[in-house]
C-alpha cells in the first residue's frame, strides 16, 4: 500500500476529492456549500503538522474533519436563517432518481452520513462511530432509523 509520504498534496487532493465532496454535499444539502467545506477542509489538510501513518488515515482524517466543517458551517448564525435552493433537482432528468434524492435529503444529517459512510464508501460500523464520535450502538440506531424513515418516505414496507 501506498503511504502518504509517498503522495504529494495533489495526488492526495484527487485521491479522496470525490469523496469529501460526496459527504459534504450530502451533509450540507447544496452543491455551493459542498465546495466551500471542500476547500476548508484541503486547506486544513494543506496546513496540518500532524504526521499521518498511511493513506487510510488520511482518508479517516478527511472523512472526520469533513464532517466537523459542515457541523460548523451548520451552527452558523447566516446559516440557519436563509432560504436553501437545491440546484441538485434541476440536474436530475430521472422523476423516481429524483424523488429518492429528495428523501434522502430529508433525513436527519446523522441518519444520511451513515447511510453513506456504511454504503457508499464502504466503512464498518466501528469505523463510522470514531468518525462521527458516537457509540457503535449509536450509529446501528441511527443506521437502522435512517433505512427506516427512508423506505417510509419512499412508500416502501417495513421489513418483517
Amino acid at each position: 500500500m501506498e503511504t502518504y509520504a509517498d503522495m504529494t498534496f495533489e495526488e492526495v487532493m484527487e485521491a479522496f476529492a470525490d469523496t469529501v465532496t460526496r459527504l459534504a454535499y450530502l451533509r450540507m444539502g447544496n452543491e455551493q456549500d459542498a465546495k466551500d467545506i471542500f476547500q476548508t477542509v484541503f486547506l486544513k489538510l494543506y496546513t496540518q503538522t500532524m504526521e499521518f501513518h498511511d493513506v487510510q488515515h488520511v482518508k479517516a482524517w478527511l472523512i472526520q474533519t469533513t464532517i466537523h466543517a459542515c457541523a460548523d458551517e451548520h451552527r452558523k448564525f447566516w446559516r440557519r436563517h436563509r432560504i436553501q435552493l437545491d440546484e441538485a433537482f434541476a440536474q436530475v432528468e430521472d422523476d423516481r432518481q429524483r424523488r429518492e434524492l429528495y428523501e434522502l435529503m430529508e433525513l436527519v444529517p446523522n441518519h444520511r452520513n451513515v447511510l453513506y459512510l456504511y454504503y457508499y464508501e464502504g466503512y464498518s460500523i466501528r469505523e463510522i462511530s470514531i468518525f462521527m464520535n458516537a457509540r457503535e450502538n449509536t450509529v446501528k440506531s441511527w443506521m437502522r432509523r435512517g433505512k427506516e424513515d427512508l423506505r417510509r418516505l419512499l412508500g416502501g414496507e417495513k421489513d418483517a
